[in-house]
């Protein structure tokens, strides 16, 4: 009996801390900006780990940028000091310059910094906006690198009127 009862409050335990687990991809918290919600992760991922871990945790992706207000905001109001990620990669065969957007969006806006996206390190296939004290416009990078993860939630709030 004694021992049931030792597995009972362990199993207890485990079930109470499991239904009790909080992300930590946006514990920064979200902000609001037309349509979307945005957060900035608190750790560093590869790409993927921060389309499919960090914002699929939290029911987003990797941000899609559609103007220069909304690349504007994300700059200014979340970046602080970070480089990150954003949710457009080369999609097609090695160096095809077909940059896509993770969700399928369609745009025709784009912010790469002058003479980017260049390849430079061999295989950068994802593109990173980092703090106007580095560089105005995006750069591509290394999908495999660590940095932060900027999401987007794309849910909008339903009210009960």
């Amino acid at each position: 009996a004694k021992i049931m009862s030792k597995w009972a409050v362990i199993l207890f335990a485990l079930i109470f801390k499991c239904a009790h687990v909080e992300s930590t991809a946006c514990n920064s918290g979200w902000m609001q900006y037309g349509n979307k919600k945005y957060c900035l992760s608190s750790d560093d991922h590869t790409f993927t780990g921060c389309q499919e871990e960090v914002c699929g945790e939290v029911g987003g992706t990797l941000v899609t940028i559609e103007d220069a207000s909304e690349n504007a905001f994300l700059k200014n109001s979340l970046l602080g000091h970070h480089f990150a990620f954003i949710g457009l990669f080369e999609a097609g065969a090695d160096e095809s310059g077909d940059w896509s957007w993770v969700d399928g969006h369609t745009s025709d806006y784009t912010n790469w910094e002058q003479g980017e996206p260049n390849n430079w390190c061999l295989d950068e296939d994802c593109a990173v906006v980092g703090p106007d004290s580095s560089f105005k416009g995006w750069i591509d990078a290394s999908c495999n690198i660590m940095m932060r993860c900027l999401c987007q939630d794309l849910s909008t709030p339903s009210y009960e009127y």
